[in-house]
């Protein structure tokens, strides 16, 4: 395979990983608050649930700027970037490429964990 070859495969598993990521975010984002919100007795699910995806409607950038949406993007990136590559890597080698997938993309989601993790307790 040649240079060129490689460079747009791998172009294309990032930009897969950039556009998979942006949609799942902001949706996931506004569940775990609804969950959040619920779980503090503050507000039922459904009604927390519509109020998030109304202000996701309203203001989609501040939405999508926040804290918890750019957290999850980021995690989102790192896991299926790193899946998509491994995949791709896994199947020009000529191995099984669900071996490599999970633990690209485990020690991906583990990373990304941890270090926000440590970053939570640095602040």
């Amino acid at each position: 395979m040649s240079e060129q070859q490689w460079r747009r495969r791998v172009l294309a598993d990032l930009v897969a990983a950039t556009a998979a990521s942006s949609f799942a975010a902001p949706f996931v984002a506004a569940m775990d608050t609804a969950i959040t919100k619920h779980a503090a007795g503050t507000h039922g699910l459904l009604a927390s649930l519509n109020e998030e995806l109304a202000v996701l409607c309203r203001r989609p950038y501040a939405f999508v700027a926040s804290v918890p949406c750019r957290w999850l993007f980021g995690l989102f990136f790192c896991t299926y970037g790193a899946a998509n590559l491994a995949d791709t890597f896994s199947r020009a080698r000529g191995g099984f490429s669900s071996t490599a997938v999970l633990g690209a993309s485990t020690a991906a989601n583990m990373s990304t964990a941890a270090n926000s993790a440590f970053l939570a307790c640095v602040r």
